[in-house]
């Protein structure tokens, strides 16, 4: 496995159909699970080589296959088990545009968990600056200057 984060997580955004039928669309990422984990059609065919998902705030975790489409064989667009994802969507109160992350731990073994987008965090990204008092003219930084920028302390 790589270092690229592609290669280890995937987001996948939720939407209404999701939250109906209760599954994740696994569109654009089987080349994200490996081969063997893909199996027959139908239940009753021959299973792939099973997953186990960890599921954030979930007691067990999921042990299940991508099923095939019968016709062309083509993975289909979620997991065949799909039980966990309704209890998953209400835990963690998910809803339309929000993102659910899937991250490789090992080849078959994948971490499922709510992603919280940047915008979403407690921490600030704006930032206030004081205004210097009457008589001291602005400071600058130089960020361009390398390393933790140049300080000028220029009085304007």
């Amino acid at each position: 496995m790589s270092g690229r984060v592609g290669h280890r997580k995937r987001l996948i955004c939720v939407n209404a159909a999701n939250l109906r039928a209760n599954h994740l669309y696994l569109t654009g990422h089987a080349d994200f699970f490996p081969a063997d984990c893909y199996g027959a059609a139908t239940a009753r065919g021959t299973a792939g080589k099973m997953l186990r998902l960890d599921v954030e705030r979930l007691s067990e975790p999921v042990l299940t296959d991508i099923p095939t489409e019968a016709k062309s064989g083509k993975p289909r667009r979620f997991f065949r088990r799909r039980a966990w994802v309704r209890e998953f969507f209400a835990r963690h109160g998910i809803k339309p545009g929000d993102t659910i992350s899937i991250e490789r731990i090992t080849a078959h073994r994948f971490r499922i968990s709510p992603f919280e987008a940047k915008e979403q965090r407690d921490c600030p990204t704006t930032f206030t600056f004081k205004t210097e008092p009457e008589g001291k003219g602005p400071r600058v930084i130089e960020l361009f200057a390398g390393c933790g920028g140049h300080y000028c302390g220029v009085g304007i």
